[in-house]
């Protein structure tokens, strides 16, 4: 029987690393097991289902072959790599960091039941919560966000997030406003086919 982390991460593969992690993409080719997908913006993104050691290829035999694909392409200025802490992939960070990878710091996914996150408590007086979608809106939203985080507005953001409104994919955008100011923004990500939903 399966502990609770175990069920997450078990549905996290089989939901989550599938088509529904490209669906936003442009386009979507195979590589063996890997998922090759292009972004708006000329982002390249490579994925792949669990890696567990008996695959006929490691990970870092394929990265190679991979990245080639991408640099055949000239409309495509930025690649990643999506690496996961629970893979078998031995080699895989020092073949990345031959080929031009660099490393990202370390990113954490929680799993648990939306039920966790409801509350009965009232919005705070003065704080209006609605949700977003004209582009002038959103464009204040990602500028409020990357101020919080410390980076530089970037308007590829923003263009991304207002095609994605465009296309009615189901994402939802809300943003707090507190003394005629947006004090805060999040955005719902209902994944298709799947029991998840990212926040």
């Amino acid at each position: 029987m399966d502990t609770t982390l175990e069920r997450y991460l078990r549905l996290y593969d089989e939901q989550l690393r599938t088509e529904a992690e490209t669906s936003g993409a442009l386009s979507v080719c195979k590589l063996g097991p890997l998922r090759l997908a292009n972004f708006a913006n000329g982002r390249g993104f490579i994925t792949y289902p669990r890696f567990t050691g008996r695959e006929p290829q490691t990970l870092a035999q394929l990265a190679g072959p991979a990245l080639e694909r991408f640099a055949a392409q000239p409309q495509i200025s930025k690649v990643e790599f999506k690496t996961r802490g629970h893979d078998y992939a031995p080699g895989l960070a020092e073949r990345l960091h031959s080929l031009g990878f660099v490393a990202q710091e370390t990113e954490s996914i929680m799993i648990g039941p939306l039920q966790a996150l409801f509350s009965d408590g009232i919005t705070p007086a003065g704080v209006e919560l609605r949700r977003s979608s004209s582009a002038d809106e959103i464009e204040e939203m990602c500028r409020v966000v990357d101020r919080a985080f410390g980076e530089p507005y970037d308007p590829a953001t923003t263009q991304a997030l207002v095609s994605r409104m465009a296309r009615n994919d189901g994402m939802e955008l809300w943003v707090a406003w507190a003394d005629g100011q947006m004090a805060g923004a999040g955005r719902l990500e209902p994944v298709a086919e799947t029991e998840f939903a990212g926040l």
